[in-house]
């Protein structure tokens, strides 16, 4: 009963939130659908309104400002915000399994089940979100790794993930909303 009603509260904070922002235009991208191959070196390739596709070139991405080294390959999905600035790396095994939800000031990242669930807000694994947002509030959210912020084109963002498990946990796919939230962290180590 407990579980119900913190999910319940997060999903109506989330809901809240997301409604809130006036300005917000909110692009569902199933990456199902939106996912091209690439003819040349079957390089999957991340296609996002607002945003550019990039294409990783190098087996490996070398950050030499620190200890920690997260490997790329050239099969892995890029993701590039123009609007917001950054750009991230989602591992190739995450291809049509979640859908990014963007506006103005943030993106969304969420679980995309092969089922449809009942719960749109269900299976958010992080969000960045510009703390200048009039909706921003941190408490809403989890720390996922060391890196609780950082800075494009002059704003601060926050990254955050859910404070609950944020997917049925009977529902079959569970297992792989898991596996995809386990690897967040080295999701978030490859932005730029």
């Amino acid at each position: 009963m407990k579980k119900i009603l913190v999910i319940s509260l997060v999903v109506l904070s989330m809901s809240a939130f997301l409604t809130g922002c006036q300005k917000a235009k909110t692009d569902s991208i199933n990456t199902n659908q939106n996912a091209a191959q690439s003819t040349t070196n079957n390089t999957i390739v991340q296609k996002e309104p607002n945003s550019t596709p990039q294409k990783q070139t190098n087996n490996t991405d070398k950050n030499n400002d620190s200890k920690d080294e997260t490997k790329t390959t050239s099969q892995d999905i890029q993701y590039k915000n123009d609007k917001l600035g950054f750009s991230l790396t989602f591992p190739s095994d995450w291809k049509g399994k979640y859908r990014i939800q963007e506006n103005d000031m943030s993106i969304f990242v969420y679980f995309s089940p092969k089922q449809k669930t009942d719960n749109s807000g269900s299976g958010l694994l992080f969000a960045i979100i510009n703390k200048a947002s009039k909706d921003f509030n941190e408490n809403f959210f989890d720390t996922i790794s060391d890196k609780k912020y950082f800075e494009a084109k002059g704003a601060i963002y926050f990254i955050g993930g859910p404070t609950d498990i944020g997917f049925n946990e009977n529902n079959p796919e569970f297992s792989t909303y898991r596996k995809l939230k386990s690897e967040v962290p080295n999701v978030i180590k490859t932005i730029k």
